[in-house]
């Protein structure tokens, strides 16, 4: 990785984590249409904790992170309720690869799993998953 992405990295780490979260909160209650596409984790807004956990703390094993990790799930796990907001839409495009590699437990991707099939129940959230058999034009 060049220097300088490394030091952008760096301080955009060196918030705290959970600020960071809440920095997104903010942002996304001005959104009304989000259209996220994720090749290899679930979105933000459909993770489970355990599966959250993984996620950021993987993002925090660099030097110079704060460990705020509890307090930085407990704000992703507060990003969520966004999804009840019936003014806004949101359509969640994943890879299959997406649903295979299992960032937890296997009790834990069961459950990211079962939070994915809920999403569908959702009536302001569409989620679609491009499979292994597809035929890429541009590489995600």
């Amino acid at each position: 990785m060049p220097e300088n992405t490394m030091s952008d990295w760096r301080s955009l780490l060196s918030d705290e984590t959970r600020h960071l979260q809440n920095k997104t909160a903010d942002k996304e209650a001005e959104v009304r249409l989000f259209r996220m596409f994720e090749p290899d984790v679930v979105p933000g807004l459909l993770q489970i904790p355990e599966y959250a956990r993984a996620c950021l703390n993987h993002d925090g094993r660099l030097d110079d992170a704060p460990d705020d990790l509890d307090d930085a799930i407990q704000a992703r796990m507060r990003r969520q309720e966004i999804l009840h907001d019936e003014t806004k839409r949101f359509h969640f495009v994943i890879t299959e690869a997406t649903l295979r590699h299992r960032y937890c437990s296997t009790s834990g991707m069961l459950a990211q799993l079962d939070r994915l099939l809920s999403s569908l129940s959702l009536p302001n959230a569409q989620l679609g998953v491009i499979g292994f058999d597809a035929t890429y034009k541009v590489g995600p």
